[in-house]
């Protein structure tokens, strides 16, 4: 087994705790780091609100 399939394998719940905030623009135009979580930028996240936010946008439908 690859590191891949590992992560391929994992729960929604596993990935929350390894994956980047899907919304990082770190390095972007527009830099809105450290969250913008509902759309709203916030200076101090703590990891619960963090692994939440993941969560939801691994459960949403893909944007294309």
């Amino acid at each position: 087994m690859t590191n891949a399939d590992k992560i391929r394998n994992m729960t929604n719940e596993e990935l929350t705790a390894i994956i980047l905030c899907p919304y990082d623009t770190a390095g972007d135009p527009i830099d809105i780091m450290p969250c913008v979580k509902d759309g709203n930028i916030q200076e101090f996240v703590v990891p619960e609100d963090c692994k939440a936010c993941i969560m939801k946008w691994l459960e949403r439908n893909v944007e294309e």
